[in-house]
């Protein structure tokens, strides 16, 4: 997440379970994003009872991502903005969670600890991969169109001059698009080979 503002912070306890409420503005993510348009996001960060010496994933649920540090278990909808009449549902699967983890501890001391890492929706191979098909197609058919209208296989323009001038345009937009196309694929090989998140 870009550009990370806190909106609000609120803190309380519930149990034995501190608490935090972060209402947290950033950019939004995924293939349209990038006009620097922000969105909120409501996170619940919940403590454990004690330090957890092999923290895991515990949930991943379509609405909510869950993910887990050795101290606190972190919930958020991203993109989701959550009303305070929902703070007690959130923050009751979140210490759900905690309280799962707190029992797991004992049974899972001589596992592996598994990596947790938060990924915004959108940012996956498959949109890296879909963003440089699109780029390379869009090379192409700048490079057809000018190589077309520059030597007089495609009309423009019904202006010869004008016709030429949109076939270098055209034929100068297609390296952007291919260099477009580089870059979204060397993310889809960088994301390929990280699949450690949600």
């Amino acid at each position: 997440m870009e550009n990370c503002k806190p909106l609000s912070i609120i803190e309380g306890e519930r149990g034995d379970y501190p608490f935090i409420i972060i209402d947290m503005q950033h950019y939004e993510f995924g293939f349209f994003a990038g006009d620097q348009r922000t969105t909120v996001s409501t996170f619940f960060v919940v403590a454990h009872r004690k330090k957890i010496n092999n923290p895991r994933i515990a949930q991943r649920v379509a609405d909510f991502h869950v993910s887990v540090d050795k101290q606190h278990v972190y919930l958020v909808s991203p993109g989701k903005k959550v009303s305070p009449g929902e703070w007690e549902n959130n923050l009751k699967k979140t210490m759900n969670v905690a309280e799962d983890l707190f029992e797991a501890s004992t049974d899972t001391a001589s596992e592996k600890p598994s990596p947790v890492t938060y990924t915004p929706i959108g940012r996956s191979a498959v949109t890296h991969a879909f963003s440089a098909i699109v780029c390379l197609l869009f090379s192409a058919l700048f490079l057809i169109e000018g190589l077309g209208g520059l030597f007089g296989f495609i009309e423009l323009d019904p202006s010869r001059s004008a016709s030429i001038k949109l076939s270098l345009e055209f034929l100068l937009a297609s390296p952007f698009a291919l260099f477009g196309a580089i870059y979204f694929y060397i993310r889809f090989k960088k994301r390929s080979a990280n699949r450690d998140g949600f």
